[in-house]
């Protein structure tokens, strides 16, 4: 089976020619389907950077980062914009909800985005969050 994830030899360097600062380097791994894995070490070891690459939020200086096969670093921006918004999700530390909005309304806003019709939007939270918030 094809990973979901994989990292190859991946590199991210900050600074200048004089003053490099190397925060990855040479990582490489893959994540099967349903697998759950862990990032851990002190601060200024490089976790943020990594997450930051994986998630195509950051450019790693070399390597390559797949997911479900579709390398992230080939595509044009408005076609990674179009990935990530259908195909990634992020749960960062510090939550940037929208205040204005309800918690509903923040977590269906990427479906609302990508014209999702109203009815199948209202389907798809009853199935994955009915319940277990009270919404």
């Amino acid at each position: 089976m094809e990973p979901v994830l994989e990292a190859k030899k991946i590199r991210k360097v900050y600074g200048t020619r004089s003053n490099l600062y190397p925060a990855i380097n040479d990582i490489s791994f893959e994540v099967a389907h349903g697998e759950f894995i862990s990032v851990m070490g002190p601060s200024g070891a490089g976790k943020s950077t990594l997450l930051n690459v994986l998630s195509s939020i950051d450019k790693p200086t070399s390597g390559e980062v797949k997911i479900s096969g579709v390398d992230l670093f080939e595509m044009k921006a408005r076609d990674l914009a179009v990935f990530r918004r259908d195909r990634l999700g992020f749960i960062f530390q510090d939550y940037n909800l929208l205040d204005t909005m309800s918690l509903k309304d923040n977590i269906t806003m990427p479906l609302s985005l990508s014209r999702t019709p109203v009815a199948e939007i209202e389907e798809r939270f009853e199935k994955n969050f009915a319940g277990v918030w009270n919404l």
